[in-house]
């Protein structure tokens, strides 16, 4: 990128950190925090503008325009990330990366913050990269998801298709410990990217041959549709 193109790609992608309460600035009011942004950009409209913007922002992620001059510190965890969304929304950006967005609240809260998230989405025709260690949340939330191990892709296909025929072990071993809480799988998890050299969840997969554990799988795609179903395994693949 360029200076003028990273400039431009900053404003179009914004990110929504996990703990709300450590990606906002404690000593600056919620205007400070969302105008910040806005202010080093090139398009500043003005205090006045941008206090109107703001205002406008706040409400339209549940909060009040009351609540521009409160301080962090102030507000509970499902407001303090309703205020990381709006300013992330301030900067009128395409994407927003969101980075387990709800893992550090209760459940409770996480269905509002999930289903504000979709309105936003609907409302402003936005696009997410939903990052999440859940998988029954992911399915929920995303029309297309990717399963990542150690780094590396192990399977990725729309969520309604990986909800009822994920392929992988390593998918499969996802979805029946989130059905059984403190399941437990056998296996070393290697640290040493020396010893890496095939599938990266080799030494953990019940399926996997020795030729698992000296090459690495290509992704393939297994889907019987025109939607891809991609997944990285030997046996699953064939």
């Amino acid at each position: 990128f360029s200076h003028a193109e990273l400039k431009d790609y900053r404003e179009k992608v914004k990110y929504i950190f996990q703990d709300p309460a450590r990606s906002l600035n404690p000593r600056m009011n919620i205007y400070q925090v969302l105008t910040t942004g806005l202010r080093w950009s090139a398009h500043w409209p003005g205090k006045q503008t941008a206090r109107e913007q703001a205002a406008a922002i706040l409400e339209e992620t549940g909060l009040s325009a009351d609540d521009l001059y409160r301080r962090p510190a102030e507000f509970s965890g499902g407001q303090r990330q309703r205020i990381s969304i709006a300013r992330a929304l301030i900067m009128q950006p395409e994407v927003l990366i969101c980075d387990e967005v709800v893992s550090a609240l209760d459940v409770s809260i996480q269905g509002q913050i999930l289903n504000l998230l979709q309105d936003l989405r609907e409302k402003r025709k936005l696009s997410y990269l939903f990052i999440t260690h859940d998988l029954k949340i992911a399915c929920y939330f995303c029309d297309r998801i990717g399963v990542m191990y150690r780094g590396c892709l192990m399977e990725e296909a729309d969520a309604a298709d990986l909800y009822k025929t994920a392929a992988h072990p390593y998918t499969q071993l996802l979805f029946e410990s989130a059905q059984s809480f403190g399941t437990k799988t056998s296996g070393e998890v290697k640290t040493n990217i020396e010893e890496l050299s095939g599938c990266p969840f080799a030494h953990r997969c019940p399926r996997a041959t020795e030729r698992c554990s000296k090459q690495m799988p290509p992704l393939a795609d297994i889907s019987k549709t025109d939607r891809p179903h991609l997944i990285r395994c030997f046996e699953a693949a064939e």
